[in-house]
């Protein structure tokens, strides 16, 4: 099992290839997914899984739990070009006996596919959008840096009324990641695959959600997000 911490930056870039199942590059990579917004925060249920209209910005909030890492960000979400949505994020992650990692990401999601399911004035939908994302961390304290990227394809289904919505959520994707320090630095990719349900009621959508980046003995990250529309 490997243990995520602050200093993550500096030990994997000394790791080698500690295992024939994986290479430093995956090991590289799963950390610097988990250090940022990227892998580290949840995924959530966004305004344009529910509807077709544009919504108006929101303000979120995330929290996600990896093994002992904790990963906390704050943010906005906003209209971008036509139908898409972009985000912006700040986030601190923090570990038992490890000092506090710094993080920044911003992403953007874009339908590809719209469908209604049924009729009514707000029939159940379905969608397949695009979903890259790009995040940064680091420590607090001492050298390294993390530097991630994804390309998620999220498909949704939501139903409900005007009033409350609910959508169900799965993400494939694809992760990249690199970790710099000490003069080095090593890069690699792995996939991801996250998942969750989002409830919104009024202007305020709660999301919970569970996302993996794939690596031997890798654990899978759990969480939850709220967002309050402005």
């Amino acid at each position: 099992m490997y243990r995520i911490t602050a200093v993550a930056v500096a030990s994997a870039l000394a790791m080698g290839s500690t295992a024939s199942a994986q290479s430093q590059g995956d090991i590289v990579a799963y950390f610097a997914l988990s250090l940022t917004p990227v892998g580290g925060l949840p995924l959530t249920a966004r305004s344009t899984m529910f509807d077709a209209e544009p919504a108006p910005t929101s303000f979120t909030a995330r929290y996600g739990k990896q093994e002992d890492l904790h990963n906390i960000g704050i943010g906005a979400d906003f209209r971008a070009g036509g139908a898409g949505r972009a985000a912006v994020t700040l986030g601190y992650n923090t570990c038992d006996g490890c000092e506090g990692t710094f993080s920044l990401g911003a992403d953007y999601i874009t339908p590809l596919i719209r469908s209604a399911i049924g009729t009514g004035t707000t029939p159940p939908a379905f969608t397949v959008s695009l979903n890259p994302s790009v995040g940064f961390a680091k420590p607090m304290e001492g050298e390294g840096t993390a530097l991630a990227a994804s390309v998620g394809l999220p498909l949704a289904v939501a139903t409900g009324n005007a009033g409350a919505r609910v959508a169900a959520f799965v993400s494939p994707g694809i992760g990249f990641g690199m970790l710099r320090g000490s003069g080095e630095s090593e890069s690699g990719m792995r996939p991801m695959l996250g998942g969750g349900v989002g409830v919104r009621v009024g202007q305020m959508t709660i999301s919970g959600s569970a996302q993996k980046i794939f690596i031997d003995q890798g654990e899978i990250q759990f969480g939850f997000g709220i967002a309050v529309g402005r």
